[in-house]
């Protein structure tokens, strides 16, 4: 009898670790819509180099019943396409650690949260990024 690791589904395979597509923010429009000067619907939340766009939409918009939608964006300034891929890698994997107190409190039947996590500073370490995003992520429950 085998006893299955922390890796593994029951049926034998290793479990993903990911957020599920329905979990990702993936539509133009509604990403769009968190960089618009205009709206006033989008809020912001800091904390060291991380800073959250954020915003409620109608669950018709995002074609999907789930209570939160993320995307994550690291611009040029952070380096080539293996460092950027590595902080948004670290990146997602933080927010997949710590999403199930977000979902549970953003509940809501008609709504969805969207929210673009994006890094402000280039020269921060991992261990900080990771801090970063917890802490900013708990100040969006409390939201």
């Amino acid at each position: 009898m085998s006893t299955l690791t922390s890796d593994q589904s029951a049926g034998g395979k290793a479990a993903r670790r990911t957020i599920p597509g329905s979990r990702r923010l993936k539509r133009r429009l509604l990403i769009q819509s968190l960089f618009e000067r205009t709206r006033n619907e989008t809020r912001s939340v800091s904390q060291g180099p991380i800073q959250l766009l954020y915003r409620r939409v109608p669950t018709d918009s995002t074609g999907t019943t789930s209570p939160v939608q993320v995307g994550f964006a690291v611009g040029k300034q952070s380096g080539g396409a293996v460092k950027r891929n590595r902080i948004k890698r670290i990146l997602r994997e933080e927010y997949r650690r710590n999403r199930v107190d977000l979902e549970r409190q953003q509940a809501s039947p008609n709504t969805c949260l969207i929210i673009m996590v994006m890094l402000r500073n280039a020269r921060a370490s991992s261990d900080e990024l990771r801090s970063s995003l917890r802490n900013a992520l708990r100040s969006l429950t409390k939201v």
